[in-house]
């Protein structure tokens, strides 16, 4: 069965098309992209029978998507919910509809890829998110603080002489002028935040492992000084789990 994954974050929309078990296509589409997903994958020639969705967008996209995807393919679109125990993994929080799905999705395919290990599941997005699974598919719980674009915008907007626009996260040394001051401090901050919470859990279990994921990821990959591994597509890897 010709299939679609689809992971709606707050500003992109990746998707990821599988045919007969193997992947022939790959892609990202901005947000606003939402209701010609559909106009726009058919000229690539995605023609899929199911589609299983992750979406953070909120009710107006997942209608927009809903919408497009049965004008466009006559399929109506699964839209996944956090479940507490599921696929090997038993959620922390009391009330799993807190649990944002992409978080969840990306726990479910990390464990799934490295199942007899602990892991801290980082991903680096609007948000940077990192949760803690044992080794059994238990999640400790997690933490969420804003990811660089928010950052940049919150100084944007809350002062007056720290205008940066800059994109580049690649050191961490003292800044020599005011962008350098702010993207090397940001990403420094970043990087202490995680290895906060790594470098404690290594004394109780030596074979935790640190995956990364997420749009922010492989720029701050080589600032990292905790072993790590790169899966940029964790919610996607998730969503193909719960598809099959």
């Amino acid at each position: 069965m010709n299939r679609l994954e689809v992971d709606v974050g707050n500003t992109r929309i990746k998707w990821r098309y599988a045919e007969g078990g193997s992947y022939v296509a790959k892609g990202a589409l901005d947000l606003s992209e939402a209701p010609e997903v559909a106009k726009k994958l058919r000229i690539q020639g995605v023609m899929p029978q199911q589609i299983i969705v992750a979406n953070v967008a909120g009710e107006e996209v997942r209608l927009q998507l809903k919408d497009g995807c049965q004008r466009g393919w006559e399929v109506e679109p699964y839209f996944v919910k956090t479940q507490k125990n599921a696929y090997g993994i038993e959620v922390a929080y009391a009330d799993v509809t807190k649990l944002g799905v992409d978080r969840w999705l990306a726990m479910l395919g990390c464990h799934h890829l490295y199942p007899s290990c602990a892991k801290v599941v980082v991903s680096l997005g609007s948000a940077i998110t990192v949760d803690v699974i044992d080794m059994n598919g238990m999640h400790e719980g997690g933490y969420i603080v804003p990811g660089f674009r928010l950052m940049r915008e919150s100084l944007r907007v809350s002062t007056a002489q720290v205008q940066v626009d800059s994109t580049s996260l690649q050191r961490v040394d003292l800044g020599k002028n005011t962008a350098e001051a702010v993207e090397h401090g940001m990403l420094k901050m970043v990087i202490a935040f995680i290895e906060s919470v790594v470098v404690p859990l290594k004394p109780q279990n030596s074979e935790a492992i640190v995956v990364i994921t997420g749009g922010d990821a492989a720029a701050i990959a080589s600032s990292l000084t905790v072993d790590y591994l790169h899966e940029p597509e964790l919610v996607l890897d998730g969503l193909a789990l719960i598809a099959q």
